[in-house]
């Protein structure tokens, strides 16, 4: 996280998180982390591909849509810098 929202470009390559590029506390690099191609999907934990122990099932479209939002906001709001640190 960047200790100070600012405005950022994201590339056209990267679909989420882009409502909050105007004034975003993460780096183009973190959005694009997130994203189907990232750590949420990638690892398994969205789709019931992982080894590890807290593997689910696999979700929905709608649901992994939510846990990209969920990330996007965790990652990208100003107003979440209190609570993370």
């Amino acid at each position: 996280h960047k200790e100070v929202s600012s405005p950022e470009v994201f590339n056209a390559d990267v679909k989420q998180c882009r409502e909050y590029q105007s004034e975003a506390c993460c780096s183009p690099s973190t959005v694009k982390g997130i994203g189907l191609e990232g750590y949420l999907l990638a690892e398994g934990y969205l789709t019931g591909a992982s080894d590890t122990s807290y593997s689910c099932p696999a979700v929905s479209a709608k649901c992994q849509a939510f846990f990209i939002e969920e990330a996007c906001f965790y990652h990208c709001d100003k107003n979440l810098g209190k609570w993370r640190k």
